[in-house]
């Protein structure tokens, strides 16, 4: 997905605000958190599951911005085709799984809990609250979601 020409820059122009500055501070070592916060994210790994899924998902919101932006008929100045509309119509379901996946996502430990919802706070901070996010959400916070699944 992140192959089809989407830049670093791009990418990084997707995150959220929240994401990129929380991310960077980590990076050169310090807390995002307060002095006297209880977690350190920076003292865990987060896993390459919940990175790639972030990432995935940055790409398929940057899509279909892209898409919706080609598709606005007033922009475009004439009525969307319909094979416009599907195209957007899928970019928009998969930025839905995509984002549900997350929100299902089972951290393991603080650091993955930290970056999880610093992702998902900036998201939600432009997008209404679905329910069903939201239970996702609850339910990978569970002592069941976080056990470790036999093969």
């Amino acid at each position: 997905m992140l192959g089809r020409g989407l830049s670093r820059r791009a990418l990084l122009s997707a995150l959220p605000a929240g994401f990129v500055a929380a991310t960077a501070s980590a990076a050169d070592g310090h807390s995002a958190l307060p002095d006297d916060g209880l977690v350190d994210p920076t003292a865990e790994d987060v896993s390459p599951a919940l990175m790639q899924a972030i990432c995935a998902h940055c790409a398929a919101y940057w899509e279909l911005r892209q898409i919706a932006r080609r598709t606005d008929d007033v922009v475009i100045g004439r009525p969307v085709t319909r094979e416009e509309f599907d195209h957007l119509d899928a970019a928009s379901d998969l930025e839905e799984r995509l984002l549900l996946a997350i929100c299902e996502y089972p951290a393991a430990n603080d650091a993955e809990r930290h970056d999880k919802a610093t992702y998902l706070l900036a998201v939600f901070e432009r997008d209404e609250r679905e329910p069903e996010l939201v239970t996702a959400i609850l339910r990978s916070m569970t002592r069941e979601a976080a056990q470790p699944t036999e093969p």
